[in-house]
């Protein structure tokens, strides 16, 4: 059967409808993932930060330690 110029168009249409509504999905994933990552990268760097300090104080105990002895 041969599909006249409304139901190309139509079917074109929704087509078209269809792909922008799986873009819209796929691009709330993305940006979900996205605000995970920098999460997950703010979280990091307070930890290593954090760590970094208590190396520090841990090096100066030490050196106080040295200076006793």
């Amino acid at each position: 059967k041969e599909l006249n110029e409304d139901e190309v168009l139509s079917a074109e249409t929704n087509n078209v409808q269809k792909f922008q509504q799986r873009q819209k999905v796929i691009e709330e994933a993305n940006k979900y993932k996205r605000a995970l990552l920098s999460k997950a990268i703010v979280d990091r760097q307070k930890k290593a930060k954090a760590e970094a300090i208590k190396l520090m104080k841990v090096q100066q105990e030490l050196n106080h330690l040295d200076t006793l002895l």
